[in-house]
């Protein structure tokens, strides 16, 4: 697919953008807004337009991510109670978040990547692009009063109009219906060093001051907010039309009070705070190219969990390539990748290294347990470079059960980043400092 540089913002349509941080010859990212992060909105996005599409995530979600996915069907039956209505998934996949839904709720999903459209054993699958007239006409004929739910979990960063979506939500949203979105948060890929959001099918990554401008403007009002551990680190938002107060709730309000207070303590816009970053995965990258010559002079080699674009990412952001990686584990072969296995064949003849994102810690310690106790290292390079072996197991596995997705230590970003430095202290300061 042709490409060509991103011309104006995709959120404010504002024309400066300023050079962020580029990960590797082909993913570079700007800002919107001047060296000092004014005279914009200070959105983070890709440089281009076009890029070849890899697939965000695959269909084939391990527990992990059906478990966050489901979580979010739970919260919101807190606010719609048992009435009967609509459910519609943006970007649903195999369905496993509509699956969660009561017998009450009927579930719509939305992905162009459905291989079959129609019912299915989830409810109903439409394989279109949402911002199509027709495609709206068909979801209507779903629902002709409108949805009680609309959920966009790992959809709006892949969107090249922002815009455009949400005032698409909110014409299908019925009038006391709540839209969730649940979306990588640049406050977390900043301060946790984080290269997985910043994918190959990523356009955007959002701090909270960017999801209340884009909100605001279709009409929307926030009322609920947390981040999670998906992705590495997201923010999931409960959004109502703007009039209406039916959902409003002080506890909810207060937490998302907090956030606001903290990230702006983080001084996230502007070229000091991309520029810390960049040391910081510079210094990240150096450590993980000493861990792979010493796997190079030792002839060891890695397996990979996982194919989809957010751990290529990680990989090529860091260089490490396939002088020492010989296999993925995943369901789907993809095209530019070594030998795809599957996780039985690897666990039957396992590698000296096992390299997996962050956000399956938990279930990659438990899974490969014994695998590590036979002397396979685990290797997580986010959002520290971590070594996981025999005699530091159990801590490990602490500190991956200690991880929860809200409340639990994502809860603020003061608990986030004290977690990240080990106890030390938030360190709020760390993306403001010059240099």
């Amino acid at each position: 697919m042709t490409s060509s540089f991103q011309s104006v913002c995709r959120l404010c349509g504002g024309k400066h953008l300023s050079p962020a941080f580029t990960l590797d010859t082909q993913n570079a990212w700007v800002y919107c807004g001047d060296n000092k992060g004014e005279n914009g909105c200070g959105l983070l996005q890709r440089a281009t337009v076009g890029t070849e599409e890899l697939g965000s995530s695959s269909l084939n979600l391990s527990w992990t991510e059906q478990y966050r996915l489901r979580d979010v069907v739970g919260s919101v039956l807190e606010m719609i109670s048992t009435r009967e209505g609509h459910a519609l998934d943006l970007g649903c996949g195999d369905g496993d978040l509509l699956s969660a839904y009561p017998r009450w709720v009927a579930p719509v999903g939305l992905d162009e990547r459905l291989e079959w459209a129609g019912p299915t054993d989830w409810g109903t699958g439409i394989a279109a692009d949402l911002l199509d007239e027709e495609c709206q006409a068909r979801l209507l004929e779903e629902a002709p009063d409108g949805y009680d739910v609309i959920t966009a979990i790992g959809y709006l960063e892949t969107q090249n109009d922002p815009r455009a979506v949400f005032e698409a939500a909110r014409g299908l949203l019925v009038e006391d219906g709540v839209f969730v979105i649940e979306t990588p948060y640049a406050a977390l890929a900043l301060t946790r060093t984080l290269a997985s959001p910043f994918h190959a099918d990523a356009n955007a990554i959002y701090s909270l001051a960017q999801l209340e401008k884009l909100a605001r403007g279709a009409g929307f009002r926030i009322i609920r907010g947390t981040m999670t551990e998906r992705a590495a680190g997201s923010i999931r938002l409960f959004m109502v039309h703007e009039d209406y107060r039916g959902h409003d709730y002080e506890p909810w309000l207060d937490h998302l009070a907090r956030l606001w207070d903290e990230e702006c303590s983080l001084a996230l816009t502007g070229r000091q705070a991309v520029g810390a970053y960049s040391m910081r995965l510079a210094a990240l990258h150096r450590e993980i190219a000493s861990m792979r010559d010493a796997m190079i002079r030792a002839d060891e080699h890695a397996y990979v969990l996982g194919t989809d674009a957010p751990v290529f990412a990680t990989l090529s952001a860091a260089d490490f390539g396939y002088d020492v990686i010989s296999a993925h584990i995943g369901a789907v072969p993809r095209e530019g990748f070594p030998e795809v296995i599957t996780e039985d064949m690897a666990q039957d003849a396992p590698a000296d290294v096992l390299i997996a994102p962050a956000w399956r810690r938990r279930e990659t310690l438990e899974r490969w347990y014994d695998q590590i106790m036979a002397g396979m290292r685990v290797v997580f390079f986010e959002p520290e470079l971590t070594v996981v072996t025999r005699e530091n197991y159990a801590a490990e596995l602490g500190r991956a059960l200690a991880v929860t997705d809200g409340p639990g230590s994502v809860e603020t970003l003061r608990a986030a980043l004290a977690a990240m430095r080990g106890g030390r202290g938030p360190g709020l300061r760390v993306v403001s400092q010059t240099g």
